[in-house]
């Protein structure tokens, strides 16, 4: 199993390249004969959830209310995975 967090620059971000990564890590883990991934991300982070979710396939298994702190705010982490 391996778990693993995209973090896409602002100045990167709506090109494709989150989409590119995760499909790259999905790949490696197979490659790897890993048969679980998980991934974690900020809660509200739609373009990522929606790639991990719609685009891959990925089950949400949890979310930690107030797991995370930025600029002194706190925000929810969801725990996601897919078997390979």
């Amino acid at each position: 199993m391996c778990r693993f967090g995209v973090c896409v620059g602002p100045d990167y971000r709506g090109q494709g390249y989150g989409t590119k990564i995760v499909a790259k890590l999905l790949e490696e883990a197979k490659v790897l004969g890993l048969h679980k991934t998980n991934a974690s991300v900020y809660g509200d982070n739609a373009p990522m959830l929606h790639i991990y979710k719609d685009t891959y396939g990925f089950t949400e298994e949890g979310r930690y209310v107030e797991e995370e702190r930025w600029d002194g705010e706190s925000r929810d982490m969801v725990s996601l995975a897919k078997f390979l």
